[in-house]
């Protein structure tokens, strides 16, 4: 956990016998949602109420890649079989008409009617009511990555180590200068952008975009850096290798 000086640890209850977990929360729950790895076929959420993680609640697809919401009863999922959405009470599976395109990586939205999702070359919007495929200047790569700070302000980043920011009209490509594949992005405002790098060997890092220029963020772990959540600027969640959740 980062609290707006430095990066500790804390071994918390984990989903065993799963991927990573992914998180979302709203400053009073969090969500930790994973794959099994035993048959990638089974997505489990788990929610943390500030005390207790609650039971495991099976999830409509079979494996998590990305998770984003509006508020507690406005909660999407994606992964490798398509969306999910939870309403307050329960995950259901959604018809997102984007054709046969199923391989979702990762989501962020600005709002309940501003949201992207990204994937093998793809970036979509979605606006309230459907999902519309953007033609984005991202080129062809694996895109992993997203994170919408404002309407004219997102950042989506993938295998190619670039990322790429959209002003509201036209994608830009901004080296990361890295050469890890970027898993994951969070924006908390145009000078506070932090992405988490990892290459297959397991090498880690987090970088930070003050407005200007992006740079490393020593966390005092060099292992696999996966998902990235916070609330504000001094309550950032980490999980790193292990799928170790680090807190203070």
């Amino acid at each position: 956990h980062f609290d707006g000086n430095a990066w500790t640890e804390q071994t918390l209850n984990k989903l065993v016998g799963y991927t990573s977990p992914l998180l979302w929360g709203d400053g009073t729950s969090l969500w930790a949602l994973a794959t099994d790895t035993s048959t990638l076929t089974s997505g489990t959420a788990r929610r943390w109420d500030g005390s207790a993680w609650g039971a495991d609640i099976a999830l409509p697809i079979a494996t998590v890649s990305g998770v984003w919401g509006a508020s507690a009863s406005d909660i999407w999922a994606v992964g490798s079989e398509g969306m999910a959405h939870y309403d307050g009470t329960t995950w259901q599976s959604v018809s997102h008409g984007l054709g046969t395109f199923t391989d979702f990586d990762a989501i962020s939205g600005c709002s309940a009617n501003d949201i992207y999702v990204v994937g093998y070359g793809l970036v979509a919007h979605y606006d309230g009511t459907s999902w519309k495929t953007l033609s984005a200047g991202v080129g062809t790569d694996w895109l992993s990555a997203v994170t919408c700070v404002a309407p004219n302000d997102v950042w989506v980043g993938g295998s190619d180590s670039i990322f790429y920011h959209f002003d509201g009209t036209t994608w830009t490509p901004m080296p990361s200068g890295g050469w890890q594949w970027i898993n994951s992005l969070r924006g908390i405002a145009a000078n506070d952008v932090y992405a988490t790098l990892s290459y297959a060997g397991g090498y880690g890092e987090v970088r930070h975009f003050d407005g200007q220029n992006w740079s490393v963020l020593p966390t005092g772990s060099g292992g696999w850096m996966g998902s990235i959540f916070s609330t504000s600027a001094k309550d950032i969640w980490l999980i790193s290798e292990g799928g170790i959740l680090e807190k203070k």
